[in-house]
């Protein structure tokens, strides 16, 4: 299944409502990125479930991706149902 990806750009933050990172060092890029007067929203992932962050899967051993995945899984249904209460 082919994939796209890019890296986040300023106008993001004005483009889009939410902006999501997976951790902590995202978190801290993100928001010395984000322009004044831009209207996302950012948060971590996982601040929906137990506000931990989400590893690099690279680094977790034979299970790392699957792993992930369940975190991922969890939490995206509850970041969907924030922006559709939000809205």
């Amino acid at each position: 299944m082919p994939s796209r990806s890019r890296a986040l750009s300023a106008e993001d933050f004005h483009t889009y409502d939410w902006v999501i990172g997976m951790d902590q060092s995202n978190m801290r890029n993100m928001k010395q990125m984000c322009p004044p007067g831009a209207s996302a929203v950012i948060g971590l992932m996982l601040e929906v479930t137990n506000g931990a962050e989400v590893p690099d899967p690279y680094y977790g051993g034979p299970g790392g991706f699957d792993r992930v995945f369940d975190m991922l899984n969890e939490a995206v249904p509850l970041w969907t149902q924030r922006m559709i209460d939000q809205s």
